[in-house]
């Protein structure tokens, strides 16, 4: 908490969270992170062994899908790649 000057008078106050992780990361050298990074580092590693309901629920989404989405990333990223690729190949009708 800090210290921060209101109407009123002086009154404690938690700073903007945002700007002290981003601080921290900064410190650390791992500018390049988020605290949403983290987050999602979590959820995925959570949704390797917990049902994706579970996981929404606790990380307050509406539906499961959120959490499918970021547990799937990387292959619906892969699939998209893929897809790019082979769609510029020229079929021959065999």
């Amino acid at each position: 908490m800090s210290e921060r000057v209101v109407k009123a008078g002086v009154n404690k106050q938690p700073t903007n969270l945002r700007a002290k992780v981003n601080k921290l990361l900064s410190k650390a050298g791992l500018d390049w992170a988020t605290a949403n990074t983290f987050e999602d580092s979590l959820i995925i590693h959570l949704a390797k062994n917990v049902d994706h309901d579970v996981v929404a629920d606790l990380f307050g989404f509406s539906s499961r899908k959120v959490v499918t989405d970021k547990y799937n990333g990387n292959l619906m990223q892969l699939s998209d790649a893929l897809n790019g690729v082979y769609s510029r190949i020229k079929t021959t009708g065999y």
